[in-house]
């Protein structure tokens, strides 16, 4: 990225490679106004997977706010439902199991979720590392996204508190659902 100073101008220059690109308008706003747009390759259509995990999530009357618009803040939510049926379903961890904390989370809002519609949220591990792990999302209504999201969870030593390594059977379960490789 490189910022001109006297010209208050950006410029992003983004390397789409694959043989599939889905590409996410974005706006770039300086000062509330629109200086320029951008495409995002989605994280979860640059990898291959063996199989997608996919998690329904319903759409609540308690989610919605006075537009019949899901609040964004519940966007979360369903998030935590995915990663949630994931770490059980993937990893094999019983939810009163479950060890990891989030350490951030960035979230991408495309279009509005409504009273009526159908969201599944989509999820792949991008990275896996000693003691974290990252997450991309996908939340998908009909055919479009709504949102994109990434997770970093870290796992924590559920006595001390602190961060400790991912045990070495809920790692290797992880490397086989996603193809990925063992750290060197």
């Amino acid at each position: 990225m490189r910022n001109c100073a006297n010209r208050r101008s950006v410029t992003i220059t983004l390397d789409c490679t694959g043989s599939e690109v889905d590409r996410l308008h974005r706006r770039l706003a300086v000062g509330g106004g629109v200086i320029g747009t951008y495409f995002r390759t989605s994280p979860l259509r640059q990898r291959t997977m063996s199989v997608e995990f996919t998690v329904d999530v319903p759409v609540r009357y308690r989610d919605l706010d006075p537009l019949n618009h899901v609040n964004h803040a519940v966007y979360a939510s369903y998030l935590e439902a995915a990663r949630t049926a994931y770490l059980e379903e993937v990893a094999g961890l019983p939810v009163e199991e479950i060890s990891f904390v989030i350490a951030n989370l960035e979230l991408s809002y495309e279009r509005p979720i409504r009273k009526g519609d159908e969201p599944t949220v989509a999820l792949a591990v991008s990275d896996l590392g000693d003691a974290s792990c990252t997450m991309t999302y996908e939340i998908r209504v009909d055919d479009g996204v709504a949102a994109t999201a990434e997770t970093t969870i870290v796992h924590v030593d559920p006595e001390t508190e602190r961060p400790s390594p991912i045990p070495d059977v809920i790692a290797d379960r992880i490397r086989a659902y996603e193809g990925l490789e063992a750290a060197a």
